[in-house]
């Protein structure tokens, strides 16, 4: 799996918090693999991720950014050497990767050999960096989900920013989620591509619908585009490692919650709702007319 982005202010630091705060939560650890630079000291990491609320469960491995490669391959089978001695002790385990350790030749196959559960507790392997979804180093194009980032989502204080449309998984292309699922993310995204498309005008010159009069093929624009930034606001949700900043108490939604919710808006049974009232709300069942 693999979370990039070449955009700052978009809160990237504050979802792989998250992503840890989960594993954590169900008795699991994080194992960070990271190449020390200047702007990236080994003795500042256990700080950085204490503001999360997540270092007491981490497992931090470095090496220097200039060494050789040999000693960056070291690193990541020793890395996963002691994740899998977590593994055999049922604790379940993130292994976080910097990119440019998953760039060596082989690597994504070599940890998708070794990460493959036999047991309860699993290894998975989240691989971050400043790259671009869609032109990612070869490397990368084999990661089984890919995660980016939305600027205007973060300009619109709609976090996490996270880009539903441009984010991908081979998930949804399998056994390993249900038909339902698989067809309510698809409509949920041609809504959001949609609303994505006609959005920089509307926002920029404050327009409202009547004012794309000239789009005459499409009698559901109105609804869709209700629907979509319902949609797009009830994405939202508050994490627990942000709540000293926001103000706002951390929540977790199940996934069964957030599809029916999701199939419930693409329905229109809260189209009378304000937009406003889905929020940075945890299931729908919080939003109120």
């Amino acid at each position: 799996n693999g979370i990039f982005t070449p955009l700052s202010g978009v809160g990237l630091m504050a979802v792989i918090g998250q992503i840890m705060h989960s594993f954590h939560q169900h008795g699991g650890c994080t194992v960070y693999l990271f190449l020390e630079s200047e702007q990236q000291r080994a003795a500042d990491q256990p700080l950085r991720w204490r503001e999360w609320g997540v270092d007491d469960r981490m497992i931090f491995m470095t090496h220097a950014s200039q060494d050789t490669e040999q000693a960056h391959r070291q690193l990541v089978k020793t890395g996963l050497a002691v994740a899998q001695q977590l593994q055999r002790s049922d604790v379940p385990v993130l292994l976080l990767m910097d990119s440019r350790l998953a760039q060596m030749a082989g690597m994504v196959d070599y940890l998708r050999a070794h990460t493959a559960h036999k047991s309860a507790a699993a290894i998975t392997t989240l691989v971050y960096g400043n790259h671009t979804v869609g032109v990612l180093p070869p490397a990368l194009d084999a990661l089984d989900a890919l995660l980016t980032f939305d600027y205007t989502r973060a300009l619109h204080r709609l976090y996490p920013a996270i880009d539903p449309v441009r984010s991908t998984s081979t998930l949804l292309a399998s056994q390993a989620t249900t038909p339902s699922h698989q067809i309510t993310a698809k409509n949920v995204r041609r809504l959001l591509q949609r609303y994505a498309d006609l959005r920089p005008p509307m926002d920029q010159y404050k327009l409202d619908i009547d004012a794309l009069w000239y789009i005459e093929d499409d009698p559901h624009l109105a609804q869709d585009i209700g629907r979509a930034r319902r949609l797009d606001r009830f994405l939202t949700q508050s994490f627990y490692g942000a709540e000293p900043w926001v103000g706002l108490v951390g929540q977790l939604v199940e996934l069964e919650d957030t599809i029916a919710g999701c199939q419930q808006i693409l329905a229109g049974a809260y189209d009378a709702t304000p937009e406003d009232a889905f929020y940075f709300i945890g299931t729908l069942a919080e939003a109120k007319s």
